[in-house]
């Protein structure tokens, strides 16, 4: 897995992203050290999707100073009580507090400048401790100090494809309509729609919100709202519809509405007109087929 870290330079804000496995946040943030240096920065899992703004939380780091901020996600939901690692954050931080809402963690921090190298100075051991929830105690027990924030929608992926169309939505209801010619010919859009340049459109209609990747091919088809095509996709004589389609995949001339659904990688989903007639699957390990 892989946490992505967005640091502030001079001038810009550039994003990386370090590989982690057993310790989770310490071994990333270890990583990230030489890249960050002093500079503050925002660390954000990447199997979640935090859709509030992060600009109110960035702005605590010019007025209060905090060395970390942690967010939390509060109110009803999955979680009914205020789970034990939200309760410790709470005991350190001066601004915490609990209302009657479940809280849990989201995962999402903010360090301060030079939050994340005091963060490593404070001496964790991995092989023995993992979590931001360790990260935050020891750097308060070295001096630093803490600012729990709250958030009312964290969306996280737990393996299932719905956790993925959730993100997908929420991601393109902010998509504004594109100002520049979409390529291809003959086609009808309407509503928020992004198609990269070295896409090609030809004879279809796309409905926002929508999006499709770089090199990918779309011909005679129907793309409907909340549908993401991937970069060098291939859609032919197809109707998709709230959907994801990643890089590589192609979908041709399927006879039907695909709808609510997640191709994979260089997945393939066609009609074979050749005779006998029969339905022909080849699906990996976890994989969903259903059929009307």
């Amino acid at each position: 897995m892989q946490a992505c870290v967005a640091a502030e330079g001079p001038g810009d804000v550039t994003s990386r992203c370090f590989p982690y496995e057993h310790n989770g946040y310490l071994d990333a943030l270890a990583a990230a050290i030489d890249h960050i240096g002093e500079a503050p920065c925002i660390v954000h899992p990447p199997d979640g999707l935090l859709v509030k703004p992060f600009d109110g939380f960035v702005e605590l780091l010019s007025t209060d100073a905090p060395d970390l901020v942690v967010l939390v996600r509060e109110g009803p939901g999955e979680i009914d009580s205020i789970g034990l690692a939200p309760r410790r954050l709470l005991r350190l931080a001066k601004n915490g507090t609990t209302s009657g809402a479940g809280l849990g963690l989201c995962g999402v921090c903010i360090f301060g400048v030079g939050g994340l190298r005091r963060a490593q100075e404070t001496g964790w051991r991995p092989e023995r401790e993992s979590g931001l929830v360790a990260v935050a105690e020891k750097l308060v027990a070295d001096g630093g100090s803490l600012h729990v924030g709250y958030v009312d929608s964290w969306l996280r992926y737990t393996g299932r494809a719905a956790d993925l169309l959730d993100m997908n939505r929420v991601v393109l209801a902010e998509l504004t309509p594109q100002l520049e010619q979409i390529p291809g010919a003959h086609n009808r859009i309407e509503g928020p729609v992004s198609v990269h340049p070295s896409a090609s459109v030809q004879s279809s209609v796309i409905i926002g919100p929508a999006i499709i990747g770089p090199g990918a091919l779309v011909v005679e088809s129907y793309i409907g709202p909340y549908t993401s095509i991937g970069a060098h996709a291939h859609i032919e004589g197809a109707e998709v519809e709230r959907s994801i389609i990643l890089a590589g995949a192609s979908i041709m001339h399927v006879g039907g509405r695909l709808v609510a659904s997640v191709v994979g990688r260089e997945a393939r989903v066609a009609r074979d007109f050749s005779l006998p007639r029969a339905m022909r699957l080849n699906v990996g390990d976890g994989g969903e087929v259903v059929l009307c």
